[in-house]
């Protein structure tokens, strides 16, 4: 994507691929759904296929566009890259921390048997999902606003839809939040993947979203840990552990007074 769009028109690049992920986070689950009552192992098959599938588009539609000079330069430190990993820790940390409580959470609070509750949560997820793909194919495109800039409104937007979650009353309350939620991560996982894109330049395009990845799996790891763990303590803990983490990547990002466009956080 950063071959195909400009350094001001990135996040609008960067958000048709988040779209295509969103419309993946609905339709693989309804796919597996679909296709279970033939047998347990076929969604597993059905998964390899589609892998295959993509691997087959990715070697024949796809072309390695990478400049063929590299200066030196490119493989030095990359200024003001560190601080967007540990923005990116901690956003992702919450998350992780959600993805495997969520469900018993939701039947804990509202006293729901075990399939109203695994409904309730899949509809908070969808809800997650919708409000992801719907800012980033519609929102972000129209938004002429810098990286960094909508990197910090969509931290701020999630920090609103967690602190909706615990103060949701009805599981649907829940999943109004987790929408809420998800458009607010469609924002800022925009502006972080544009912000660092550009911060990267034309030849350290590789290397910086590595690391990106690699912070952000490392956060889904120690989250999914934490949080089970802190479940045990309180079935709140775990959204107040990502709620806490938001606020710190809120604080994190937050520009300084007339400083929205710089390129990295301060």
């Amino acid at each position: 994507m950063a071959d195909h769009s400009p350094p001001d028109r990135r996040a609008a690049g960067v958000a048709l691929v988040g779209a295509a992920v969103g419309v993946a986070s609905i339709a693989g689950p309804a796919l597996a759904a679909a296709v279970v009552g033939f047998g347990l192992s076929v969604p597993v098959i059905a998964g390899g296929v589609l892998a295959t599938v993509a691997a087959g588009a990715v070697l024949l539609g796809l072309h390695d566009t990478r400049p063929k000079a590299q200066p030196a330069a490119a493989r030095g430190v990359i200024e003001g890259l560190a601080p967007y990993l540990l923005v990116s820790f901690a956003m992702v940390l919450g998350f992780g921390a959600l993805q495997p409580t969520t469900v018993f959470y939701v039947q804990d609070r509202f006293d729901l048997a075990t399939a109203d509750a695994i409904r309730q949560a899949s509809l908070a997820s969808a809800g997650f999902a919708a409000g992801w793909f719907i800012v980033q194919v519609s929102v972000v495109r129209r938004l002429a606003m810098p990286p960094p800039r909508l990197l910090t409104i969509g931290l701020a937007v999630c920090l609103i839809g967690i602190a909706g979650s615990l103060a949701a009353s009805t599981s649907e309350g829940i999943i109004a939040a987790f929408g809420v939620t998800g458009a607010g991560y469609g924002l800022a996982h925009s502006g972080l993947t544009a912000a660092v894109s550009v911060l990267a330049g034309k030849h350290r395009q590789g290397m910086v979203a590595g690391r990106l990845q690699a912070a952000m799996s490392a956060a889904w790891i120690v989250g999914a840990l934490v949080g089970t763990a802190l479940y045990a303590v309180s079935i709140r803990a775990p959204l107040f552990l990502a709620l806490t983490a938001m606020a710190f990547a809120v604080l994190l990002r937050a520009p300084r007074s007339g400083d929205g466009s710089r390129p990295g956080p301060r």
